[in-house]
């Protein structure tokens, strides 16, 4: 799903070109601290995909290899937490297989930017914090490895990761009663480490670029949250954004997710459970804030939602809602909601980029039948196979694979062909000859 296909690898982001130019620099002048940047922003990126294509320089797979790792990364992530904190293997697998087969997790990987590398990194270190104070290790090995993910997120996303993990830290602190003296040592040290990590690639920064780099820099990582770049300057207002992306992203399981997060008992499950109350702050304060923010409301800035949720909704469905026969009967009619809304979706979206969805009718056609598709497979799962989320979750990846894999086939053809997806190649071939 994250690879096919090898060759042609589609890439369809025009910004995807900013941090490839940055990239090609490294693997040519083997630059890292004093290489040009792209926009200010982290270099980790531009420096894993700079090494990684000297193997294959040409290869637009290559460039997206970096992300397609971190995405296996991520995959092994939430196995490890969900066996660690619940020690149930089957939790565990159905925890990695929501969150690898996920229509959001899937279009983040194949599409390499920066906000996906932060997204990792930054739920590394939540996991690692989180075993930190569960385990209460004398050695602090997973509160030492939450300090090397904070910093290698921050890498990528400075003040994102660097904010996003203090506000959790403090939640959870608080949540598990942990001392004052704490709470103000290991927020110090988590400020301090994504300052030690990235003070030698400033320095570089400013001995080439001035003081022009620190002020491109402070407004990349504070102003650009408060309006959209640019002359305009503009504030954008829909809020409601960034929670449809979330609801949208998590197909095919959107309808167990609807089902489970909108219930009376879910609330009081958060109450009773604290590491619910950690998966919540590992998402929900960012979700909010960035729902607030001025800046587009583009989908891969919300990329830390995805493993927190997919988390909280896999325990959820084990242990309480794939046993409630009840529920299960009304996943019917939320599917069909959900199909209805969605089906909306795609004709406000059409009509807004009508010209671009009649020259790529065949993606236009490709994306609405893989997401009804997949609505379809997991409600003939949930009606007529429940038990296999529980016992086999694995099993459900087969279809789905499959649908992916044929849409990435239609997409990649597409890429060759369609007008504005094929000068978002020769862009990136202009760059990378």
């Amino acid at each position: 799903m994250m690879s096919w296909p090898f060759v042609y690898y589609p890439l369809t982001d025009g910004d995807v070109a900013h941090w490839i130019k940055v990239a090609n620099h490294v693997r040519i002048n083997n630059l890292f601290l004093t290489s040009i940047n792209d926009q200010t922003h982290g270099p980790i990126l531009s420096w894993a995909s700079g090494i990684i294509t000297k193997i294959a320089p040409h290869s637009f797979y290559s460039y997206a290899l970096w992300d397609i790792v971190l995405g296996l990364f991520g995959i092994w992530l939430i196995y490890f937490f969900s066996y660690k904190i619940w020690h149930n293997r089957k939790i565990a697998r159905l925890n990695a297989v929501i969150l690898s087969s996920s229509l959001a997790y899937i279009y983040l990987i194949r599409t390499p930017m920066y906000d996906f590398t932060s997204a990792i990194f930054y739920f590394a270190f939540a996991g690692m914090y989180l075993l930190y104070i569960l385990e209460k290790d004398e050695t602090n090995r997973y509160f030492l490895l939450s300090l090397l993910f904070v910093g290698l997120g921050s890498l990528s996303r400075f003040s994102i990761c660097l904010g996003l993990a203090e506000i959790y830290m403090v939640l959870v602190s608080l949540a598990y009663k942990r001392k004052f003296t704490l709470i103000i040592r290991d927020g110090f040290l988590i400020f301090l480490l994504p300052l030690l990590f990235n003070l030698p690639w400033i320095i570089g920064q400013t001995h080439v670029y001035g003081n022009q780099f620190l002020s491109d820099f402070f407004y990349d990582n504070f102003g650009r949250y408060i309006k959209e770049p640019g002359t305009k300057s503009e504030i954008n207002k829909d809020f409601y954004a960034f929670p449809l992306y979330v609801i949208v992203g998590m197909l095919p399981f959107t309808s167990l997710l609807v089902a489970s997060f909108f219930r009376k008992t879910f609330l009081q499950r958060i109450r009773q459970q604290k590491v619910y109350q950690a998966l919540v702050a590992g998402f929900l304060p960012g979700l909010i804030i960035f729902s607030l923010s001025g800046h587009p409301k583009l989908g891969r800035y919300i990329s830390f939602v995805f493993p927190f949720v997919s988390m909280l909704l896999g325990h959820t469905l084990y242990i309480y809602d794939l046993r409630d026969k009840k529920l299960l009967k009304k996943v019917g009619w939320i599917t069909l909601i959900i199909m209805i809304l969605i089906a909306i979706i795609f004709l406000v979206v059409i009509k807004h980029f009508l010209f671009e969805a009649q020259e790529g009718s065949l993606l236009t056609v490709g994306l609405i039948t893989l997401v009804f598709s997949m609505l379809a497979v997991m409600y003939y799962v949930i009606k007529y196979k429940p038990d296999l989320l529980t016992k086999k979750p694995e099993t459900i990846l087969f279809p789905i694979a499959l649908l992916y894999m044929g849409f990435f086939t239609i997409l990649t053809y597409e890429t060759l062909h369609v007008g504005f997806l094929l000068a978002i190649r020769q862009e990136i071939l202009s760059i990378i000859k």
